[in-house]
């Protein structure tokens, strides 16, 4: 299945490792004088971080997409389309960090963090 951060299509291999970590709901809890246990839960619908990883020796992101992530992130107030198998999301850029597999190289390992919106 497709994995695309805006326009730009990102390779099957890459990760998303906690993607099933988020529950949706923000919950808080305290104990009464009496013992007792009060929760509140809040239902949340955005704010889900999300980081993608190309990991060395399982995915490599040549030097025209690890620049196009670059230019994605350099746009001040910009919120982007991600689409993950199957799923959309609307996400904003919070870093995006890559490194080349050997010094001068053009394919990069790294991460890209997210934030949905």
């Amino acid at each position: 299945m497709a994995k695309q951060l805006d326009s730009i299509v990102l390779p099957d291999s890459m990760e998303w490792p906690a993607r099933l970590d988020w529950t949706g709901l923000a919950r808080s809890q305290q104990r009464t004088v009496g013992g007792g246990l009060v929760v509140w839960d809040q239902p949340l619908l955005r704010g889900q971080p999300i980081e993608l990883i190309a990991r060395d020796q399982v995915t490599w992101l040549d030097l025209s997409t690890v620049t196009a992530l670059h230019a994605l992130a350099s746009a001040a107030g910009a919120s982007y389309p991600l689409v993950w198998e199957g799923d959309s999301y609307t996400v904003i850029i919070d870093s995006v960090q890559f490194r080349p597999i050997w010094p001068h190289h053009d394919q990069h390992t790294g991460r890209i963090r997210l934030t949905t919106v």
